[in-house]
């Protein structure tokens, strides 16, 4: 059968027809390229297995066509979807899917490669369990050369995980899927601010904030290797103060020291401490470590993580004595605080009836001076309002969800504000009929200087905030009055002050 690619009909056809039967739209990409089957999809679009009619034997191929779920993005989107086709035609790697052909029809773009027949590490993991030592270390065997023959042409992949990592039938060789997140990384670059692209559980920091280096793919191969060790999300394998604690999650599966001295570095918060490069990672690999030097291995990596994260708070403090973010007030964009108190509130009663908050919003609608966006954290989750010109603020609300134990009552009772500024968290009204086990808290927080980036992920811990010091901004936002006085005037537009005589 022949599937039509145009959105509004995905008609199934007989086969070697070259026109849909229903639309009457081309069922041939270039001429030669058929879709026979969905075999995936995502937020920039489908996949299709497909075949090229233009060989005698019809190997088969993946077509991806774009087609954005939201339309906010789509012309960043689009953009993305270009650089991938782009990035994939300089490529030649065996273990990296060869482009066949790119196509843009009538608004529609297309990108065709070869097709890897397997599964990808997800699937495999959820088939068979955790990955043994022997597995891990046949993966880094095997994805270290792919990440060095990418950064030698200066480019970061930015979303290693196990869904972009397929193994093919008959070889069991991995290939590295997925380029549309991939940079180009130059001189100048490494050093600016940029997009921040990847899946949450698998980023480093650093590219949380926008600054994806090399080393950035090596953390999130390591973050992979314990996820596929432990068959655990990643957010869960750190504890309450952002330590690394994955050996606690093993059980039976037993890891070398020599192994974990390698992911430990992989995995450190802190660039400086990670390896150099994939061909160092790779020399590492089989290396064995001192023995005096295996007992520090195997309980210090938190330290390690410990350390980088105390060095990061005294950076902080240092620059907020001689630039404290004060809180902000001024004349705020009320219909975007509008829409964001929209989002906050459905959020709040999801999560106070679920425990969970959504992810996936099914509508957040964009206005003409922002988008909105959704940013999943550990215990929490950030909800911001974009700009859409580069000379207009943007506004995050953090929201903490969770149960109160009886030690966050003792501490909630006897809280007082560290300084000034500080504010504390906002606890979410409530209109349920009965009485929910969790609980929500909020910070409000607006950017310091007007921009169209989205935020870096602020930290929402596991227990109960209760100041700004525990529930934070993004970095580059603060607290901000103008966002609770623009609340209380919308507040004053559907209320009336005072209740008329009757």
């Amino acid at each position: 059968m022949s599937l039509c690619f145009n959105p509004a009909c995905r008609h199934s056809n007989p086969d070697r027809l070259s026109s849909c039967q229903q639309c009457g739209e081309p069922l041939l990409l270039g001429d030669r390229y058929r879709a026979l089957q969905e075999i995936g999809s995502g937020g920039f679009g489908r996949t299709y297995l497909g075949v090229d009619d233009a060989e005698p034997d019809r190997p088969p191929c993946a077509i991806k066509q774009f087609l954005p779920a939201s339309a906010n993005d789509k012309a960043i989107a689009s953009r993305l979807f270009r650089k991938e086709a782009e990035r994939l035609r300089s490529l030649s790697h065996p273990q990296i899917p060869k482009f066949l052909a790119y196509f843009e029809i009538e608004n529609q773009q297309y990108i065709v490669q070869e097709f890897i027949p397997g599964q990808n590490l997800a699937e495999e993991l959820a088939e068979s369990g955790v990955f043994s030592e022997t597995k891990i270390r046949d993966l880094l065997r095997q994805m270290f050369p792919i990440l060095q023959y990418l950064h030698d042409r200066h480019l970061i992949h930015r979303d290693i995980k196990p869904e972009n990592l397929i193994r093919r039938r008959g070889d069991r060789r991995l290939f590295l899927v997925d380029f549309g997140a991939a940079k180009l990384a130059t001189g100048t670059a490494l050093a600016k601010t940029g997009t921040r692209i990847g899946t949450a559980e698998f980023v480093a920091p650093e590219q949380l904030r926008g600054k994806a280096v090399f080393a950035s793919d090596l953390y999130s191969l390591g973050v992979t290797c314990i996820h596929l060790l432990t068959n655990t999300s990643p957010f869960d394998l750190v504890d309450g103060d952002n330590h690394w604690v994955w050996r606690d999650w093993l059980g039976d599966n037993a890891v070398s020291p020599q192994l974990a001295a390698v992911l430990d570095r992989l995995i450190s918060p802190a660039v400086s401490s990670r390896h150099p490069s994939a061909r160092a990672a790779l020399q590492s690999l089989d290396k064995p470590i001192p023995k005096s030097k295996q007992n520090w291995w195997k309980y210090g990596g938190a330290a390690v993580a410990a350390l980088a994260i105390v060095a990061i708070i005294k950076i902080t403090q240092n620059r907020e004595t001689v630039n404290p973010n004060q809180p902000i007030i001024r004349e705020t964009n009320l219909d975007a605080i509008e829409a964001l108190s929209t989002y906050i509130k459905i959020q709040n009663d999801h999560y106070l009836e679920t425990g969970q908050f959504l992810e996936n919003p099914s509508q957040m609608i964009p206005i003409a001076s922002h988008y909105f966006t959704v940013q999943p954290g550990d215990n929490g989750i950030q909800l911001v309002a974009i700009p859409r010109q580069p000379d207009t603020y943007g506004y995050a609300a953090v929201l903490w969800g969770g149960k109160i134990s009886d030690s966050d009552r003792d501490r909630q009772q006897n809280w007082k504000p560290q300084d000034p500024t500080d504010f504390g968290t906002f606890s979410l009204p409530s209109f349920r009929p009965t009485p929910s086990e969790y609980a929500t808290r909020v910070t409000y927080c607006e950017s310091l200087e007007s921009t169209t980036e989205p935020p870096p992920l602020s930290e929402i811990g596991r227990s109960l905030p209760l100041s700004t010091h525990e529930l934070p901004c993004p970095e580059g936002y603060a607290f901000s009055l103008g966002i609770i006085d623009a609340m209380g005037k919308l507040s004053a537009k559907t209320q009336p002050s005072s209740i008329p005589n009757p």
